[in-house]
């Protein structure tokens, strides 16, 4: 069991990379809020393109909503008379 055990540790994979750990820097001050700005702008436009190819698909659907609920009207009044 001893052998198994040693074996994994002498693995090199295993091992943390000691040259990247010493390379680790911290961002700059102002890096995390440009970052989230970039990504909020890009989330902003999404929405507006999103809204602007939903807008005429969703009036359509409302359009044909409104026609089927005349012509639905009309088949029951002729229906009943």
């Amino acid at each position: 069991m001893s052998d198994e055990q040693q074996s994994k540790t002498d693995d090199p994979d295993d091992r943390p990379i000691e040259i990247i750990r010493d390379l680790r820097r911290e961002p700059k001050a102002g890096f995390l809020l440009r970052l989230r700005r970039k990504i909020d702008r890009r989330v902003v436009a999404g929405d507006i393109a999103d809204a602007f190819l939903m807008t005429p698909i969703l009036l359509l659907i409302h359009f044909l909503e409104l026609l089927y609920g005349v012509f639905d009207q009309k088949k029951e009044k002729g229906e009943s008379a």
